[in-house]
């Protein structure tokens, strides 16, 4: 039986490949289909410490068709840290601490975007997973195995 707020039964997870940036230059992570998902949430982790001057923009784009791509507008995108300073990294894997971006989107094929405006290191390494809800999802209210009245 699962219970009620139990989020493992209500989540799809998917870890997408990695990009590495080894220069400055915006790069696509893998496509994610969306049928069947009431939402979508990229979570990002990096393989390597950013180094002071890294300047790193977390985006997405959309596609009806998989082929056409639009780049997402900044509405489309649920908020995440956005940080110029040296001294605000993106995120922190040092503290444990994975980058979030919700994406709103009606588009069946959605994928995530990186723009490197400044690189002072030599390369970056950037993990993406793909966070999603079903939207069918089994009824959970009530167990028929455990004695009851025989009402929900």
């Amino acid at each position: 039986m699962s219970l009620e707020r139990d989020l493992q039964s209500d989540l799809a997870i998917t870890v997408l490949t990695a990009i590495t940036i080894d220069s400055e230059a915006a790069q696509q992570g893998d496509t994610v289909d969306t049928f069947g998902f009431r939402n979508l949430t990229f979570a990002y982790w990096f393989g390597t410490d950013l180094a002071d001057g890294d300047v790193v923009e977390l985006g997405a784009q959309e596609s009806d068709d998989g082929v056409t791509w639009t780049a997402c507008d900044d509405d489309q995108l649920l908020p995440y840290r956005r940080s110029q300073d040296d001294d605000m990294a993106l995120v922190n894997p040092a503290n444990g601490y994975i980058q979030t971006m919700g994406v709103i989107s009606a588009a069946r094929y959605v994928r995530p975007t990186v723009n490197c405006t400044a690189l002072a290191s030599q390369s970056i390494t950037l993990n993406i997973g793909a966070i999603m809800v079903p939207e069918i999802r089994e009824f959970t209210a009530w167990d028929p195995d455990v004695a009851s009245d025989g009402n929900p």
